[in-house]
């Protein structure tokens, strides 16, 4: 009788996912893109490889599969190293690439974005089940322990793996991009510090500097390229609500501190805060949480405020299957209940387009490519020009010049979380992109 319950479960779990039709393509909790039904081709077929890519589609929608990895999250949680004062040290041994060795990705975190495109969250991988019993304040890590969730102070946040070789490439790969447009357009570049660059001095053993890598980046760009560096303008506002708590994001407030430094380069006037309509106490739990589980995170949620354009504004974001209008680059319509960052410019899309219809029509076109942290960010600009080309370079094959081209861009910002300074996959991108 057991065994025909079991197999009757079974049978029963097995005719149920195969109802369960889920056309999600992103996992917010796991903080990458979920495997896509594979095309077809004679040469993958008779490989193997479309099959896979057919069990990789299925695996990703498995029956409340999000609902599993909350649990195993929230188990493996409770085996988090801690001290006295509740600093929480939760471990992912391991590169912060998606890139392991067959015998480190036996014995460490699953690595939870995939290599294909750049993740702008480098190091969010679901972490391990440390040692029970041992004193994170006697514990000695190694390079292949850099990678770590912090938590303490009632924030959580990933480390930083500083390594120059790949700080020196990224720097070329922006140069050898930059180069074919210095000589036609402003070229800026912004790249933002992630909360770990703020890391308190107690607890700055379990990461590397971020900032020397971001000093590192800058001096390897030309001279031609104007260089942003928001670091002084956040560090004077390092006691305010910058960063968020719950997630790896900078918060609206940390992204216009960054906008007035980028006003001083661009050569205009900042518009202060009072000059934006503000969307506020938008509660939140974010990546940090999601992928921890942490009781003290939840505990502490964010709040979200954001500052939003009073201009009046067409917003079109081009997806693969169709075109989407908006009147407002940040919208509570905007699908956000899996994820409340996607309050800015509705999460990340390939193209979108900004049209500030109270701008003449002779005004400059500005184009920014961008990971996510530049989705507070772009909002701010939207008074200065009459149009902002949003590209994201991890998600359209787009070739950019046709864009600077048929947009008639008169300036580019490239913005760029502090992380990226780790990510080879992303040099990868700008070396190779048209």
């Amino acid at each position: 009788m057991k065994a025909v319950l079991f197999v009757g479960g079974l049978l029963a779990l097995g005719i149920a996912n195969g109802l369960y039709f889920d056309d999600s393509y992103m996992s917010y909790t796991e903080n990458r893109r979920l495997a896509p039904w594979p095309e077809w081709s004679n040469e993958d077929f008779f490989s193997g490889a479309y099959t896979m890519g057919i069990d990789d589609f299925l695996r990703d929608r498995f029956l409340y599969r999000e609902a599993w990895i909350d649990l195993s999250t929230k188990l493996s949680s409770f085996q988090g190293l801690k001290t006295q004062d509740d600093f929480v040290l939760l471990t992912t041994n391991g590169a912060n690439e998606a890139v392991a060795s067959e015998e480190k990705t036996t014995k460490t975190a699953k690595i939870v974005h995939d290599i294909a495109h750049y993740p702008d969250d480098i190091g969010m991988l679901i972490p391990v089940k440390p040692e029970k019993g041992v004193d994170v304040s006697k514990v000695e890590f190694s390079d292949d322990y850099k990678t770590n969730i912090l938590i303490y102070d009632q924030k959580g946040m990933t480390s930083y793996v500083y390594k120059p070789d790949t700080v020196d490439r990224l720097a070329e790969a922006y140069n050898h991009f930059s180069d074919n447009y210095l000589d036609k357009l402003k070229v800026y570049v912004l790249m933002a510090p992630s909360p770990v660059a703020f890391v308190d001095d107690d607890y700055a053993r379990y990461t590397d500097n971020q900032y020397d890598a971001i000093q590192q980046f800058y001096n390897g760009l030309e001279h031609d390229i104007v260089k942003i560096d928001p670091y002084p303008a956040l560090a004077a506002h390092q006691d305010e609500y910058i960063y968020f708590r719950t997630d790896h994001h900078w918060t609206s407030l940390g992204a216009y501190y960054a906008y007035t430094e980028a006003c001083q380069k661009m050569a205009f006037e900042p518009y202060d805060l009072t000059a934006f309509d503000e969307l506020t106490d938008i509660e939140f739990l974010g990546s940090i949480y999601n992928l921890t589980q942490s009781d003290v995170l939840k505990a502490h949620d964010d709040k979200i405020s954001a500052y939003v354009p009073k201009a009046n504004v067409t917003y079109k974001v081009y997806t693969s299957q169709s075109t989407l209008d908006y009147d407002s680059v940040i919208s509570e319509a905007f699908n956000i209940d899996d994820y409340k960052y996607k309050l800015f410019l509705g999460g990340d899309f390939g193209l979108a387009v900004i049209d500030n219809l109270d701008q003449p029509d002779d005004g400059e076109t500005l184009m920014v490519i961008k990971d996510s942290y530049g989705n507070a960010l772009t909002p701010y600009f939207v008074n200065h020009f009459k149009r902002i080309v949003v590209v994201d370079l991890r998600y359209t094959s787009k070739p950019v010049a046709e864009l600077v081209n048929e947009y008639g861009v008169n300036r580019l910002m490239l913005v760029n979380s502090g992380q990226a300074l780790a990510a080879e996959s992303y040099a990868d991108i700008l070396e190779n992109v048209n």
